[in-house]
């Protein structure tokens, strides 16, 4: 059978409501499901870490919303959910204010968080690749 998008809509909603009824152990499964079919989908890995956050697992919900930023999600209270989960480890903090920065349109600020967590995270992977986005986009717009 051929995975469309109205089966990642279908099995979402099923995640959604487990989430909104409390029951965190089946929306994990279910949003986890979601990624396994379409893992660029961005909303997933937000409720996913809504769920883990919930069921009182901050690593794992902080491991979900590195994915969600990677995979450049726009929410925005995902970015603040972020910024309070790794308030212990201020590399990645830094990096969800620059992500959170970017989609606010703060490129600057965007580019000037991003080193500082790079520099605090001992090259933090996800900082470094994002910063590699942001030199991306700022050479490309050079040439124009």
């Amino acid at each position: 059978m051929k995975i469309t998008d109205s089966h990642v809509t279908i099995v979402s909603n099923l995640g959604l409501y487990y989430l909104q009824t409390g029951d965190n152990a089946n929306a994990i499964k279910t949003f986890e499901e979601v990624i396994d079919l379409n893992f660029k989908s961005t909303p997933a890995y937000y409720y996913l870490a809504l769920a883990y956050n919930n069921n009182q697992e901050g690593l794992k919900a902080i491991n979900a919303l590195e994915q969600f930023a990677i995979n450049s999600g726009n929410i925005p209270q995902a970015y603040q959910m972020a910024i309070q989960l790794t308030a212990n480890s201020k590399y990645q903090q830094l990096y969800f204010q620059a992500k959170q920065a970017y989609f606010s349109g703060n490129f600057q600020q965007a580019y000037q968080l991003v080193q500082q967590s790079i520099q605090q995270g001992n090259n933090y992977q996800p900082a470094i690749d994002f910063k590699q986005d942001l030199d991306d986009a700022i050479a490309k717009n050079n040439q124009q």
